[in-house]
């Protein structure tokens, strides 16, 4: 993942974009990312995924991809990577200062 933009002034945000690529159905990812969503992208896992309120958070699973490795991704609505987890550990505590809610799947 590319490790942050750099400013005209030549510092860096920290910020780091999410890699495009293709996936199974022939899109790509940054077509899969754009919108005013945050996208949940679980690359080459099976972990179970949070059920979110509304149209804020949209999953997107696919096999195991180099640039992300193995792992849950939350791709935020500028492109960036907002939060990478193993497993959904922290991904709520992430989201409510957005006001976004993601709950645990019974």
């Amino acid at each position: 993942m590319n490790a942050g933009r750099h400013s005209r002034d030549g510092r860096r945000d920290g910020r780091l974009d999410a890699p495009d690529g293709p996936t199974a159905g022939g899109r790509r990812l940054f077509d899969i990312f754009r919108g005013p969503h945050f996208t949940l992208s679980a690359v080459g896992t099976d972990t179970e995924l949070p059920a979110s309120e509304g149209n804020l958070v949209r999953v997107h699973r696919s096999e195991s991809y180099e640039a992300y490795g193995k792992g849950l991704f939350l791709i935020r609505p500028d492109g960036c990577l907002g939060w990478a987890g193993e497993d959904t550990s922290g991904l709520a505590a992430y989201l409510a200062p957005l006001g976004v809610t993601a709950a645990a799947r019974r």
